[in-house]
């Protein structure tokens, strides 16, 4: 064959390739990457401020955050209040996803990207939000982040609509919560250690766990030990009394609602005594019998509290009217202790002491 016919003979094979691909492109009905910057939910866009209530399904468990006399509540926590920040950032997440690439529409693909229907054996979240007329504004499934999305470090999530098979990478992040308790404040007070003056262990096994302070300015001394004994640190005393300060519970049930009274536990209390005369009880509820997943993991600690300001004094830095409001809160809710708290609530002497010389 000569050149010049072998030549003209690759062009034509290359042009009847290019015409093959563009009439592909062309005929095709579901393009893989998306020209235009389309969002994900368009409606929300329109009456994101006309949101009245989402409903969040993860493990099976679904519960609903709705707008109630002007304020966001957690039905399923007898309406505990929802930080209003935290329903305006994932809303604005929400509809700031936009659409880059289809991905599978493949059922038993869906898993992989945790957009299955959600159960004990998955990580993916449904969603649905609805306005005050209770309309459908956005429905889908939240599955894995897509690191690095762009070159300049912006991420991407994979998604589904409403119920369709197809799945799409987008791009922007969801940063909501998994849980109930991951929507609520979860701070409940705030007092200095340093004006605690006493602190009463009162152990399930009947012995005691005590420390006092002359002062403010004084550190908390351990009661009744053996002076031959050395603390394993030497703030041992003042760090049960950091309980205090910025106390914040792991989780929150309303009062008497399938609580752990009806599991197998021990109870024990703790008081805070305060130099301006009020005290701080906690009546804490150690599970026993739960299965641990390591011999290092603590048991889980309930607690129901009270404030008692019968020698309050006058001229207290904290003010009636704030211990009272915190009295009737303790009265309404069941507070699931973090770890380090219930460690601390609970604390036994030896624990606090070096092991003795054999």
């Amino acid at each position: 064959m000569k050149k010049k016919s072998f030549l003209i003979l690759v062009f034509l094979s290359i042009f009847l390739v290019i015409l093959s691909i563009f009439s592909i492109i062309k005929n095709s009905t579901h393009p893989i990457i998306v020209s235009e910057r389309e969002l994900a939910f368009p409606r929300l866009l329109k009456e994101i401020n006309d949101v009245g209530k989402l409903t969040i399904n993860y493990k099976g468990d679904e519960y609903s955050i709705i707008y109630d006399n002007k304020n966001w509540v957690l039905k399923e926590k007898n309406n505990y209040p929802v930080p209003r920040e935290k329903v305006r950032n994932f809303l604005l997440e929400l509809t700031n996803l936009i659409l880059v690439e289809r991905k599978t529409k493949m059922s038993n693909r869906l898993k992989r990207l945790d957009l299955d229907s959600p159960s004990d054996s998955s990580e993916s979240r449904q969603i649905n939000v609805f306005n005050k007329k209770g309309e459908t504004l956005a429905s889908g499934y939240i599955g894995k982040r897509k690191y690095f999305l762009y070159v300049d470090g912006r991420s991407g999530t994979y998604i589904r609509k409403g119920d369709e098979l197809q799945t799409w990478l987008s791009e922007g992040e969801m940063n909501f919560g998994f849980y109930p308790r991951d929507w609520i404040d979860k701070k409940v007070f705030d007092f200095d250690p340093k004006d605690v003056s006493k602190i009463t262990i009162f152990h399930a096994n009947g012995k005691t766990t005590e420390t006092s302070r002359e002062d403010t300015k004084s550190e908390m001394k351990l009661l009744n030990v053996d002076p031959s004994r050395e603390f394993r640190t030497e703030n041992e005393a003042d760090r049960l009394a950091y309980v205090v300060e910025d106390f914040e519970f792991f989780d929150v049930y309303p009062r008497g609602k399938d609580n752990f009274l009806n599991k197998s536990h021990t109870k024990s209390s703790v008081l805070y005594i305060f130099f301006d005369g009020f005290t701080i009880e906690f009546d804490i509820f150690t599970l026993i019998d739960e299965k641990k997943k390591s011999e290092f993991q603590e048991p889980t600690r309930w607690a129901r509290a009270i404030i008692k300001i019968d020698n309050l004094i006058p001229d207290s830095k904290y003010p009636l009217e704030k211990l009272n409001n915190l009295n009737k809160y303790f009265q309404e809710w069941d507070l699931k202790l973090k770890e380090l708290d219930g460690i601390r609530t609970t604390k036994t002497i030896e624990s606090m002491l070096k092991p003795q010389a054999k």
